[in-house]
């Protein structure tokens, strides 16, 4: 959203610019200095739809100062609701690494959420996955929940998750305990029999 109004607010300015310059700038402009910019056709239907163009007018106005005020805001905030201590998750250090180098490394937990989710979606058989972890950082707990297709073949499933699981833990340091695993199966239509 906000490089969609910064787009329209920069096509706006440039094409006022152009036209200003074709206005009154440009020697070989192909608009005739001698002519007014509004003319009195203009001023004539202005007069007409007084009212209709005054309301127009007044709304396009009140528009621009809303999507003006929502820039501004999103500018000022920096994008979204600030994070809190909540929303991380501080990884255990590397255990091969030397005492002199380890270091802290904190991640957003949205972001090992959405790793996790987009990786179990990577099934065919998967829908949608809700990952929620809990717990301590040194002792995570996993809560899944996930839609699959009807014909879903859940040992292969089982496999699916133990190998995402695999590489959650190399790549995020965690190994989260599986608390809780529902998997949400539709009912196969009915077979029609002729």
């Amino acid at each position: 959203m906000n490089r969609i109004l910064w787009a329209v607010i920069g096509v706006l300015l440039f094409v006022g610019g152009i036209l200003g310059l074709l206005a009154g700038g440009l020697s070989a402009s192909p608009i005739d200095r001698s002519r007014t910019i509004i003319t009195a056709e203009m001023v004539s239907a202005w007069h007409r739809h007084e009212a209709l163009a005054t309301i127009v007018t007044i709304a396009v106005g009140l528009l621009l100062a809303v999507l003006g005020g929502i820039l501004l805001l999103v500018q000022l905030r920096g994008g979204g609701p600030p994070l809190t201590e909540d929303d991380y998750i501080e990884l255990p250090p590397d255990r091969g690494a030397p005492v002199d180098q380890a270091g802290r490394t904190a991640v957003a937990s949205r972001a090992l959420y959405r790793a996790l989710r987009f990786d179990l979606e990577r099934d065919k058989q998967v829908r949608r996955a809700a990952v929620r972890l809990t717990g301590a950082v040194t002792h995570p707990k996993l809560k899944l929940r996930l839609a699959v297709t009807p014909d879903a073949d859940l040992a292969g499933l089982a496999r699916h998750l133990d190998r995402a699981m695999a590489r959650f833990a190399a790549t995020s340091g965690m190994h989260p305990e599986l608390s809780d695993v529902a998997v949400r199966i539709p009912e196969r239509p009915a077979a029609r029999v002729e």
